[in-house]
């Protein structure tokens, strides 16, 4: 890949060197009656240049810079990526689950007999669940969560697979087991005439609290088409509404449609269709249900579910303050003796994921590369102009004989540097964006991210620039502290009265 970035720009590079001369003649022309001495020497200069000397440093500046782009653009996509899958597979900076003490712990622990005949069965009993079991759970004391050190905001979240949701209005295609690497997309367009129902038996579910929600999650706002926030106010405003996977639209629904969802023991309920979305903190519309088949998800009112049914335990979800550690947060966890079955750190798996060594050695790499182009930029910038007015000290002569004046030689300097490396290194910021968004994507075949979730994408960020537009600057202001002195050394004096004698 970096092999053909690197064509890549170089055919841009030889296309610019050999059009923009024929615009530099277009302009010149264009302008003759208007451009002054200095400017229409600087205009036919590099227009009617038979060395090629200009168009080389062009082709060179071309290619290094672009190059400086693409690897800055690379980098930042792979760690932007990188930290966006993690966070969008937590959904929020620690989330949490509990022990929770139930109607079905209690029975258990009084049938527990001492006898050596029946311990073993009376284990195993419990594990066989009937649906038509009502289970009655005892909530933990929600508040100990808000006092746990570094604690910013909480949010309880419910979540469970396996929901059905049923709708006259939907047509569900039986879709057979996934064998490839097909995306979710050929599942729906396959098998049209094939027999489909009305039921979807594969939803993940996810209730919450909207405005607590909003507080916890980690979510980048480009993967909806409006703001997150948006989508929670119409939940919070309107309790029995429900948010659906985008799929759901493609079996036939609609918004204010109104859905029957159940699961397990509880009774049917009814939600009105608010939205579709494609993505939700931690939802993944690429999971597999037991048949291999991709599950859809719905998002719901956390309290008015909770009405409607039997509580059940649920997931605590944390933001912790920007300064917070989250080993102080685990300490604090474990002395107020919270029983924990389960606990992610987004922070954690982020440390994790950045250590990877695949990704460490491409940034090293890219990182390398990066400062060795911007010296060999600097080098070749300055051994160009150096040996450039190292051979027209004549010509400068030639020019006072002419009747040019001194400041007017060196603003055709000026203006020689503007058309050749200005035009180049602007040139060059846009060829390497282009070979940006053509190639770096290409890179999920290399760390196997085609999978994940959110889709890899390459989203240049402003300081990326701003710190590539820095390091060419402070070039330009070596080069020019450099020529100034090899000017200063040479006498453009003494060639001056040259063309006066």
């Amino acid at each position: 890949m970096f092999v053909t970035s690197t064509a890549f720009i170089l055919g841009l590079g030889l296309f610019l060197i050999r059009v923009y001369p024929l615009f530099i003649r277009i302009i010149s022309r264009i302008g003759q009656r208007f451009w002054s001495p200095a400017q229409y020497v600087s205009l036919t200069n590099i227009g009617r240049s038979t060395t090629g000397r200009e168009r080389f440093l062009m082709l060179f500046l071309v290619l290094t810079v672009s190059l400086g782009v693409f690897f800055a653009n690379t980098a930042r996509a792979l760690n932007r990526n990188a930290e966006e899958t993690v966070y969008y597979a937590n959904g929020a900076d620690i989330v949490l689950t509990e022990e929770w003490y139930s109607s079905k712990t209690e029975a258990a622990q009084k049938s527990a007999a001492p006898t050596n005949g029946a311990p073993q069965q009376a284990a195993e009993e419990p594990e066989e669940e009937d649906t038509a079991t009502v289970v009655t759970y005892t909530e933990p004391v929600f508040e100990r969560f808000e006092k746990l050190a570094g604690v910013s905001h909480t949010a309880k979240v419910f979540r469970r697979d396996g929901v059905t949701l049923k709708s006259s209005k939907m047509t569900v295609v039986k879709r057979s087991a996934k064998s490839d690497s097909k995306k979710r997309e050929d599942y729906l367009d396959q098998n049209m005439n094939a027999k489909s129902a009305n039921t979807d038996k594969n939803v993940q579910l996810m209730t919450i609290q909207p405005a607590d929600f909003a507080e916890v999650i980690n979510f980048e706002p480009r993967l909806l088409p409006t703001h997150i926030n948006n989508y929670l106010e119409a939940l919070a405003e309107y309790t029995p509404g429900v948010i659906l996977s985008s799929s759901f639209r493609d079996y036939g629904l609609e918004l204010g449609d109104t859905v029957e969802c159940e699961w397990g023991a509880n009774d049917p309920f009814d939600v009105t269709v608010l939205a579709f979305a494609d993505y939700w903190p931690s939802l993944d519309p690429y999971a597999e249900a037991g048949d291999g088949s991709y599950m859809d998800f719905a998002v719901m009112n956390f309290d008015y579910v909770n009405v409607q049914t039997n509580m059940e335990p649920y997931q605590v979800w944390i933001d912790l303050e920007d300064d917070a550690s989250v080993q102080d947060f685990y300490n604090s966890v474990e002395a107020a003796h919270i029983e924990v079955t389960g606990m992610t750190s987004a922070k954690q798996e982020l440390i994790a994921k950045k250590n990877d060594p695949m990704l460490q050695g491409m940034n090293g790499a890219l990182t390398l590369g990066f400062i060795t182009i911007m010296i060999m930029c600097i080098i070749g910038f300055l051994i160009y102009w150096i040996l450039s007015i190292k051979s027209r000290t004549l010509q400068f002569g030639i020019l006072r004989a002419m009747g040019m004046k001194y400041r007017e030689i060196i603003a055709m300097i000026v203006y020689e540097q503007i058309l050749v490396s200005g035009v180049a290194i602007l040139a060059a910021i846009f060829i390497g964006g282009i070979t940006s968004e053509l190639f770096v994507p290409l890179f999920q075949s290399v760390l196997d991210v085609s999978s994940r979730v959110p889709e890899f994408v390459v989203i240049p960020q402003r300081s990326d620039y701003l710190k590539l537009y820095a390091v060419i600057a402070a070039m330009l202001l070596v080069g020019f502290l450099v020529l100034g002195r090899l000017i200063g050394r040479i006498n453009i004096s003494k060639a001056l009265k040259l063309g006066e004698d």
